[in-house]
């Protein structure tokens, strides 16, 4: 897979209509990445309105969450894909590919069709971005910084007790908050979380609970080792 600068230095200037409808458009430039990704058929429409916005709203349906994981607008990385919704600096909606920083809530991205026909990279403002998509292969994994058995205190508020490591399946419905502890056996990685393994009992039998700890790359830690 390409990294995003020779991603831009294999695509900047030049201009792709790769799914042949309405000409050359920003949302092109996004298929060709689906493409060098290996997504199967990327160049099918986005479905409702057929406008970029439709990147981040039908993300599910699509099938991107396949090969992208939801990133912040706060942590930004070079690679991640921005989606503006219609906003005063993209009327009709925008995707493009995010690259730098500038520090003056503006960054710097590659797109087509902003300011140009041809893939180029300009400066945009983050306001208006309803969504970025950071693809899998530049998700980094760093070593958990949490012990393989003892106990975690946590630090957030309403921690999801789950019965699978999944950030989608097996809520229980029970929560940890801040100050509470959870003594776990083991720690596991999944759906770009380390998550804390332990047995829990219910009434009377034995059942396994996982409780997220952190991200992968080593961000957004929900507890602190006690």
């Amino acid at each position: 897979m390409l990294s995003p600068h020779e991603f831009y230095l294999k695509y900047n200037g030049t201009s792709t209509d790769i799914d042949g409808a309405a000409g050359v458009q920003c949302v092109d430039l996004w298929k060709l990445f689906l493409k060098e990704l290996g997504v199967p058929n990327p160049t099918k429409p986005l479905g409702g309105t057929g406008y970029a916005k439709e990147i981040w709203n039908r993300r599910v349906a699509q099938g991107y969450m396949n090969y992208f994981v939801e990133a912040s607008v706060n942590d930004l990385r070079d690679g991640d894909w921005c989606v503006w919704g219609n906003c005063d600096a993209c009327p009709s909606s925008h995707v493009a590919m995010f690259r730098l920083d500038n520090g003056n809530g503006t960054g710097i991205f590659l797109g087509q069709n902003q300011g140009s026909k041809k893939v180029n990279q300009i400066n945009l403002p983050y306001a208006g971005i309803i969504g970025v998509l950071r693809p899998k292969v530049y998700v980094t994994t760093s070593a958990c910084p949490f012990k393989k058995s003892g106990t975690v205190e946590a630090i957030e508020t309403n921690i999801r007790v789950r019965t699978a490591p999944s950030l989608s399946k097996g809520d229980t419905g029970l929560r940890y908050q801040p100050g509470e502890c959870l003594i776990y056996n083991d720690v596991v990685s999944a759906d770009g979380w380390y998550w804390a393994k332990y047995t829990r009992s219910l009434n009377g039998a034995s059942g396994t609970g996982y409780c997220a700890l952190c991200k992968t790359d080593g961000t957004s830690k929900f507890w602190k080792q006690v």
